[in-house]
């Protein structure tokens, strides 16, 4: 009967030390696995955000930047909150969006144009998607311990001092890209009144007037929608080059900032014209 005892004891006491054996060589394969998720759906959700921005930053640039401002400085006050607010707050978009896939807003078939697909959301609905794509990934990082993880070999990015900087300069040349396509426009609409009458416009729309330069022919812009005033100028090379000018002035066309464009962007409209 004792080795019967025994027996039994030391079958129990070899399995309870294989399995904790086995857990233990288990336990780093499964933090991996863990990481590696964390990390998938940290790159998932970034894409959904970055689909948002770029249709955020286009429609209004400045007032993504402002956007991104006060996001950002949400993300610098986490660090402060209590561990039970954390929770809560992550609790509440949890249940806002219960899977992963319903971050995606946008939803529409692949080839879908997203001004389309968007039509019937406004700046503000894709704005709070925007936020909260943002402070999932923030409020992950400080509770979950693969997403802390994937946060230290920096594959969780939510805002930055560096990318707000490269935000407000891209922001501009934007801004700049948008003013060159409305002085092309202004001008293509000019080109076509100075051919029926001979003069320059002065419209609802524009009002453009000759500039006097030495080398230069130079127009003064007034777009009266957005009460911009630019102007632009053209040289024109003995072997028959033309060098287009761009710039942003003032109401007496004596200021000149040359535009900063995004040529690839401008290309792109191009072909769409």
């Amino acid at each position: 009967m004792e080795v019967i005892v025994i027996g039994i004891v030391a079958l129990v006491g070899g399995f309870v030390f294989g399995s904790r054996l086995a857990a233990k060589e288990i336990a780093p394969a499964l933090t991996r696995v863990a990481n590696t998720q964390a990390i998938d759906r940290a790159n998932f959700l970034q894409s959904l955000r970055r689909e948002l921005a770029n249709v955020l930053v286009w429609r209004n640039p400045q007032r993504y930047l402002q956007l991104y401002r006060n996001i950002h400085a949400e993300m610098s006050s986490l660090e402060s909150y209590r561990p039970e607010e954390v929770r809560k707050q992550l609790m509440d978009l949890c249940k806002k969006y219960p899977n992963y896939n319903d971050f995606d807003v946008i939803g529409t078939r692949e080839y879908v144009l997203y001004a389309d697909g968007l039509s019937m959301m406004d700046d503000a609905e894709l704005e709070g998607c925007y936020r909260d794509l943002v402070m999932f990934a923030g409020l992950s990082t400080l509770i979950d311990e693969a997403w802390k993880d994937a946060a230290s070999n920096m594959f969780v990015h939510t805002t930055s001092d560096r990318e707000l900087a490269h935000l407000t300069e891209y922001v501009q040349r934007i801004e700049d890209t948008k003013l060159r396509l409305r002085i092309e426009r202004a001008m293509d609409d000019n080109a076509l009144a100075r051919k029926n009458d001979g003069g320059n416009l002065n419209s609802d729309f524009y009002t453009i007037v000759d500039l006097s330069h030495f080398a230069e022919k130079r127009y003064g812009v007034h777009l009266k929608r957005t009460n911009e005033f630019c102007i632009y100028s053209f040289f024109v090379f003995d072997d028959g080059r033309i060098n287009h000018g761009f710039y942003r002035s003032d109401p007496n066309f004596q200021t000149e900032l040359r535009l900063r464009t995004l040529n690839a962007v401008l290309d792109e409209m191009t072909i769409a014209r």
